[in-house]
């Protein structure tokens, strides 16, 4: 029997609140792993917002948050999105 893996090489950005103190972190993983141990789940309505806000660095084409969150939701009603064919995993 073959196992299907695949190897990445991926970095997270964490980033912690305490109080008035922020922290960030850079993880770095490189790992390989049985694409069968995955699980690939859609993102709930608060995570595509954090997915959101996030983006909104690389993405915004001028537009501040509350405009780039407003264009997004918008988005989402087009064709291309709407009926499920635009999922955030």
């Amino acid at each position: 029997m073959q196992v299907l893996r695949y190897a990445t090489s991926a970095s997270f950005l964490f980033t912690s609140v305490v109080g008035t103190a922020k922290s960030s972190f850079v993880l770095h993983l490189t790992q390989s792993m049985a694409l069968a141990t995955l699980t690939l789940s859609k993102a709930t309505p608060k995570q595509i917002l954090e997915t959101r806000k996030r983006t909104h660095v690389h993405w915004n084409r001028g537009l501040d948050i509350h405009q780039y969150l407003q264009r997004e939701t918008m988005l989402d009603d087009f064709e291309h999105a709407k009926d499920g064919k635009l999922t955030t995993w």
